[in-house]
């Protein structure tokens, strides 16, 4: 059986890229994959043209057996291919929900766009119960054929031993630190700004509590650090590489994701490979490591406080839920990823 992905165009989305080899080197022998996106057109407003007019009609003359979309803002490559044997991954419908996270008026159009001709897909994957929800919040569509799948793999991380945490802490600069971790680029729904009022609170007790920051501020961020005098109480670090985004969810004593919008993001997982705690909020779509973490409402100020506090000083249930977390997020692999994928792709061509 042959397999189309269609993918996102260049330099636009690494968790794409890292799904869609997941996919490719998972599946069995039987599932020939082959990868496509199109040339773009580099000018201004030429992702734009590439995206929605060249996209479709090249996509057409690119199909397999089985067309699979991995992400839903290229819903609307389903108008040209043919629909039978057409698969869409929707990870999430955050710009529906959220003004902040949308952008502009034009974005918010053309992803609505996009959603609202998933429904022409013969399956739809989401990589969440919530997520599916949300789906079907927008678009009417059977959701007996919608099919959950995380799209997570813990293969490419590790768990460090202690002695090699104490020499990274060492090597950081950082051994004398309790550490809080938050991981990911300025996106509004991902609350990064109610993790710096919490640390704000947080160094009033413990002058020994450090925030590190993997990824960018917005403006509006780099603001509330300055008037919550959080610099030197914070290390901010961008573009790492992978090799260091490891280090850092080793050394840390627990991660803060406390995201206001259902949705995925690997954070969590991604700390839980590697043996770090998490505090997550209760309105995120991780419904398949809730009980592995601490829950708290996005905006509590209060409850994510005393959170990060047990982690830190209760060492019987930090174990417990490094060894719970560890345990949970290592059944997610790229053999499972696939295979469920490749289960899905045979069910929809024997359909055909």
């Amino acid at each position: 059986m042959k397999v189309t992905l269609f993918k996102t165009l260049e330099n636009e989305a690494k968790s794409m890229e890292i799904y869609s080899d997941n996919i490719t080197k998972g599946v069995s022998k039987d599932i020939e994959i082959k990868h496509y996106r199109p040339e773009m057109l580099h000018f201004k407003f030429g992702r734009l043209i590439t995206r929605f007019f060249i996209y479709p009609f090249k996509a057409r003359k690119q199909q397999g057996d089985i067309n699979h979309i991995i992400d839903q803002t290229y819903g609307h490559l389903t108008m040209m291919l043919n629909k039978k044997k057409t698969i869409v991954t929707c990870h999430d419908v955050i710009p529906l929900q959220d003004k902040k996270t949308s952008g502009n008026l034009l974005f918010r159009m053309l992803f609505k766009f996009s959603i609202s001709k998933i429904r022409k897909a013969a399956r739809i994957i989401t990589i969440s119960e919530v997520v599916k929800k949300d789906i079907l919040s927008f678009i009417k569509y059977d959701p007996d054929k919608i099919k959950v799948i995380h799209s997570f793999s813990c293969e490419d991380f590790s768990r460090f031993s202690d002695t090699e945490k104490k020499k990274l802490r060492v090597k950081y600069g950082l051994d004398k630190y309790k550490i809080v971790l938050h991981v990911g680029d300025y996106v509004a729904y991902k609350n990064f700004s109610t993790v710096l009022k919490t640390m704000a609170e947080l160094v009033k007790e413990d002058k020994n509590i450090k925030l590190v920051k993997v990824g960018s501020l917005s403006d509006e961020e780099e603001r509330l650090v300055d008037t919550l005098k959080l610099k030197k109480h914070m290390v901010h670090v961008q573009d790492i590489s992978f090799k260091e985004l490891i280090n850092y969810y080793n050394i840390a004593d627990c991660l803060v994701f406390v995201s206001y919008i259902g949705g995925w993001a690997n954070p969590p997982l991604e700390a839980m490979c590697c043996g770090c705690p998490v505090v997550i909020s209760k309105d995120s779509s991780y419904e398949f490591i809730k009980e592995d973490g601490l829950l708290v409402e996005a905006f509590n100020i209060v409850k994510i406080k005393e959170a990060i506090l047990i982690i830190l000083k209760d060492k019987k249930l930090r174990n417990k839920l490094i060894g719970d977390g560890y345990k949970k997020a290592r059944t997610l692999n790229k053999e499972k990823l696939a295979g469920e994928h490749e289960e899905l792709y045979k069910e929809v061509y024997n359909e055909l």
